[in-house]
Order: structure tokens, then sequence, then C-alpha cells
């Protein structure tokens, strides 16, 4: 009997989960705000690093390659691959990783200062 409970308790979680969502016009603006502080927040470190990054690149790359048989071109191509294959998606995830939890704590820490009956406002006895 203990099993069907849980069936069926499981059951009713997958509803929920999947049922009717929000109103398309809240979450619109929920999701617009996450785009804004995630991607457009993030665009400043990011060009700061893949500077810094690129020019790191382009010299190891023009010391490495020597041959002048190579066209001098080649040093800025290879260096545009590197970065943009190797190096980009692994920063962006880096910064992301670290810049989501950190967003979203704070969301979290200004609702529950707000006033709203927040539950580890209730839990410490805080006013």
């Amino acid at each position: 009997m203990k099993l069907l409970t849980h069936i069926g308790q499981y059951t009713l979680m997958i509803h929920k989960t999947f049922g009717k969502f929000t109103k398309w016009s809240v979450l619109k603006n929920l999701i617009l705000r996450e785009i804004d502080d995630l991607i457009i927040g993030s665009l400043g470190i990011v060009a700061f690093i893949s500077f810094f990054v690129g020019g790191v690149v382009a010299i190891q790359t023009a010391i490495n390659t020597d041959n002048p048989l190579l066209p001098g071109y080649l040093v800025g191509f290879a260096t545009r691959q590197s970065i943009i294959l190797e190096f980009a998606p692994t920063f962006i995830s880096i910064i992301m990783a670290g810049k989501a939890p950190g967003n979203h704590e704070g969301y979290r820490a200004n609702r529950c200062t707000g006033g709203y009956g927040c539950k580890c406002l209730q839990l410490f006895n805080l006013p």
C-alpha cells in the first residue's frame, strides 16, 4: 500500500511540475531580467579577459611559428580560431557558473528582506 502512496505522490508532483505555467507576461519579464543580469552584465568581464588571453595567444603563436614559408596573416588566423573554438566557451562557462548562483542568492536575499513573510526570516524568528 505504501508503494501506491509513493507512486501517487510522485504522479502529483510531476503533474504540478509540468502543469500550467505562470502567465506569459510575468514569465517574459522574468526571462528578460535574467538575460539582462547574466548575459548583458557579463559582457565587460568577458571582453576584459578575452582581450588579455587573445594577446597572450597571439604572442605565443607568433613566437612558435617563425617559419619564413608561413604567411604573416597566419598568426592572426590561428589566434582567432583558437580563441573562438577553444577558449571562449571555457571562459564564458566559468564566468556564468560563478555569476548565476550569486545572482540567484542575491535575488533570494532581496525577496526575504522585503517583508513578504519569507521562510528564512521565520526560521530565525526575525521580525
